[in-house]
């Protein structure tokens, strides 16, 4: 049984060296300030990830302050990212970052609301991290699908949403939209034929599809 206990272990087997000083930093600044990130072992899963991808190209919905850009960038070097986010203070603190790393050259930033940039992306990714507005996950994934490459990963985080996908009748019903439309995006990814997905329970959730035709 998966339990918190295990989490914790899991955890404690990370080793922080994936992060680096300068991102063990910005994670803290997150905390401090209430930043909301990806959790450490969702981020050392997509470190891992682009480790053995190698990704030219990545496109990442809801850049926020920019730790996960940077964990992707520290993971692959040579790969260019282009990533979406809306909030000003966000942005500004994630450029900062970027040129505190000397990364900021290689990383393309759509500032504005993901609901309008989406569906207008043009090229093609080899990995797609979506972090985004979790409602529009599935409003998002045919447009998504259109630029990933054959073979390509598309990566999406907090798709158990509290565990409310997986146990509707607990789900408050302020956040019984977000539930349906998770719900809705993992059965679509799931069936969909030209993916290859699994769910991972931890964090709070992580789904990863492979893109096979």
């Amino acid at each position: 049984m998966y339990t918190e206990i295990t989490d914790k272990y899991l955890e404690s087997l990370i080793d922080d060296n994936f992060e680096g000083e300068y991102l063990k930093g910005v994670r803290e600044f997150a905390k401090t300030n209430k930043v909301p990130i990806m959790s450490k072992k969702v981020a050392n899963l997509i470190y891992t990830i682009v480790k053995l991808k190698k990704p030219e190209r990545i496109l990442e919905i809801g850049m926020a302050i920019g730790y996960s850009a940077s964990i992707m960038k520290r993971a692959f070097s040579e790969t260019k990212i282009c990533t979406v986010e809306m909030d000003e203070k966000s942005i500004e603190e994630g450029i900062k970052h970027f040129k505190n790393q000397g990364v900021y050259e290689d990383i393309t930033i759509f500032k504005g609301d993901a609901k309008d940039i989406v569906p207008n992306v043009s090229g093609n990714f080899d990995l797609i991290f979506l972090d985004g507005p979790k409602s529009y996950y599935i409003k998002f994934l045919p447009y998504l699908l259109e630029v990933l490459n054959k073979g390509g990963v598309l990566i999406a985080d907090n798709v158990l949403f509290r565990y409310y996908v997986s146990n509707e009748e607990d789900t408050p019903k302020e956040k019984a939209t977000i539930v349906k439309n998770l719900r809705e995006f993992l059965t679509a990814i799931s069936k969909n034929k030209s993916l290859s997905t699994t769910v991972l329970p931890f964090g709070d959730g992580v789904s990863l599809s492979v893109k096979e035709g």
